[in-house]
């Protein structure tokens, strides 16, 4: 039958780096869960990054989950040859999804 008014009075609620939100209770419910998923979704999005320098102008990045074995076929792999500005980034057979191992790195053709 809709909503008490007292319910809808708005409420204050300090945040991180003093913004104010103002809001009533059932909304300031919801931001809660909803920054809470969003923090879940930030941490399970946390990546390993390992690199390896070929020479001064060439090297091998590997971007995996974090945990992700090096032997497990779950590497995004590039090769970024060059200097700033001009530098090319390669991935195996032009592919850029997580799908290669980083301890094979060495044996992909890169394009």
């Amino acid at each position: 039958m809709g909503t008490k008014i007292s319910a809808l009075l708005p409420r204050e609620a300090l945040l991180p780096e003093d913004i104010l939100l103002v809001t009533n209770a059932s909304e300031s419910e919801n931001f809660q869960m909803q920054a809470d998923l969003f923090k879940f979704q930030l941490d399970s999005l946390q990546l390993n990054v390992l690199y390896d320098e070929l020479s001064v102008t060439e090297v091998l990045v590997g971007k995996a989950a974090s945990g992700v074995a090096t032997s497990a076929p779950s590497w995004k792999i590039s090769k970024v040859t060059g200097n700033s500005p001009n530098v090319i980034e390669e991935f195996p057979n032009g592919d850029s999804s997580f799908s290669y191992v980083w301890d094979d790195r060495n044996s992909y053709t890169f394009s």
